[in-house]
This record gives structure tokens, C-alpha cells and sequence, in this order.
């Protein structure tokens, strides 16, 4: 005997079993959408991640690229001294050491070879599956992974002019979280970010320190650039591949049969 029948002739026990049944479910039925409203809220939540990276990367492309504007009007123009601001987020900015080699020759002699200290001012976000470096180098602006300049440089290929810009530091002076100001002078990686603070503006003043012109003005000349010790020469080697300079080696370029090179050469001091 399961149960005992009742006044309107249903048995008790399953009435019982129905209401038990009734709560199992409304219990399953809630835990469904529970989970649902916690896996949506998750692929939500990494999406606004993703988004959120992104943004500050692109960000900080468009402020450096503002940044190598205004350089440029230090070393085109007759401006001795300006400023510009970099938002680090959750980046790292600092100078990074880099060189790039100018060499002059006609068809007998050397004329001119020189090795200019470019350094390269970098913002570093890190990401996975790869590192994002965002860096201004001599007039141009380059992103790594990638190929194009974001900010092209001056050297043309219509005219043999090449256009670089030294940078030098002395200190960054940005309060908040460093207790002494660490030294802005052309380095490797730094292990650690000096500088990184989420809502944190850095301003720099750049100031013209010196600018050099060399002339040569000899027939039948070429003009080599070796970018190996740049801090981008992957990039630099795409931008003078497509100024049609010829590869005569791992990133060396030339531009063959000029009769007159101008290689201009702008130092310009960075402090916070």
C-alpha cells in the first residue's frame, strides 16, 4: 500500500512525491540559470579584457604618433622647445639604446660613415601571446609585432636626404610611485616598468640641443644605411624596401647613383 486515499480520492504519498519533484526542478531550473548568467558574465568579462587592451595599445599609438609630431617640428622647423604627453596605462615607457650607421661613398672613395646614437623612446604593453612595443626612433613611429611605420621618417627616396633624430634623457621626475627619480638614459628592456600607473600622464619637454648637417656633393654617389643596431630594423628594412632602396646585406640599404646627399642629424634632450 503506497498511500491512503484521501477526500477527493488522490493519494497522499504522491501527491508528496509531485511536490518533491516540483522543488527538484525549480532547483535545477535556477542552478541552469545560474550558470548561464556566470558563463555569459565571463565571455562578457574577457571580451571587455580584450577591448580594454586593445584600446590602450591603439591609444598609445595615437599619442606617440602625436609625440613624433611634435619632435618634427623640432627638427624641421626653427622650434628650440616643446612638449608633449604619453598615458603609460598598464605600459612601460623608457628609452631603449639603438644606432643607425650612414655611410657616403662615390665611386673611389669614402666620403662620410657615421654612427648616430638614435635611441629609441618606447611604450611596452605586455600581452600574450606577444609582447606589444610601440616606439618612436629617429622621426619614425613603429609598432612590433608589425611591419609598417605608423609615422613614417624622413628618408625619401625622390631625394637622397637622410633625416635622424638623437635622443638623449636626463630624468624622469613622476612622483607617486618611485621615491627617487630613475634615470632616463638609453638602456636595454628594464626588468621592471619605472613608470607604469594605471590613470598616470606623463608630460616631456624635448629640447633642440644640436643639429648637424653633412653635405657631400660628388657624383655617382651611394648612401648606405645599416639599421642592424636599430631598435626596429625589421620595420626600417619594410619602409626602405618600399622607398625602393636595394638590400645589400641583413639590413643594410642603398640608394645608388645620387650627386648630392644631404644627411641631416637633430639631437634633442628629453626630461619629465
Amino acid at each position: 500500500m503506497t498511500g491512503v486515499d484521501g477526500p477527493s480520492g488522490f493519494v497522499a504519498g504522491d501527491q508528496h512525491d509531485s511536490g518533491a519533484s516540483d522543488i527538484i526542478a525549480f532547483v535545477l531550473m535556477f542552478a541552469i540559470i545560474i550558470l548561464g548568467v556566470g558563463i555569459v558574465s565571463l565571455g562578457a568579462f574577457g571580451d571587455l579584457a580584450e577591448f580594454s587592451d586593445r584600446e590602450q595599445v591603439e591609444s598609445g599609438e595615437r599619442g606617440l604618433a602625436a609625440a613624433a609630431s611634435t619632435l618634427d617640428s623640432l627638427h624641421r622647423q626653427d622650434d628650440t622647445r616643446r612638449k608633449f604627453n604619453i598615458a603609460p596605462g598598464e605600459g612601460t615607457v623608457f628609452l631603449n639604446s639603438s644606432t643607425i650607421n650612414v655611410n657616403v661613398t662615390d665611386s673611389k672613395y669614402e666620403r662620410l660613415n657615421m654612427t648616430v646614437d638614435t635611441n629609441s623612446l618606447e611604450h611596452l604593453f605586455r600581452r600574450s601571446p606577444n609582447d606589444v612595443t610601440l616606439a618612436y626612433e629617429s622621426g619614425a613611429v613603429f609598432r612590433s609585432p608589425g611591419v609598417r611605420a605608423r609615422y613614417p621618417p624622413s628618408v625619401p627616396d625622390e631625394t637622397a636626404i637622410v633625416s635622424l633624430v638623437r635622443l638623449k634623457g636626463k630624468n624622469f621626475n613622476i612622483g607617486g610611485g618611485e621615491s627617487s627619480p630613475p634615470p632616463l638614459n638609453p638602456r636595454g628592456l628594464p626588468g621592471e616598468s619605472p613608470v607604469a600607473d594605471l590613470g598616470q600622464t606623463l608630460i616631456f619637454s624635448a629640447e633642440l640641443q644640436n643639429r648637424q648637417r653633412e653635405v657631400a656633393t660628388f657624383s655617382d654617389e651611394s648612401i648606405r644605411l645599416n639599421v642592424s643596431a636599430s631598435a626596429n630594423p625589421q620595420q626600417w628594412e619594410s619602409y626602405l624596401d618600399d622607398q625602393d632602396w636595394n638590400e645589400i646585406d641583413d639590413f643594410v640599404w642603398q640608394c645608388n647613383n645620387v650627386d648630392r646627399v644631404l644627411v641631416r642629424i637633430t639631437t634633442i634632450e628629453l626630461s619629465l
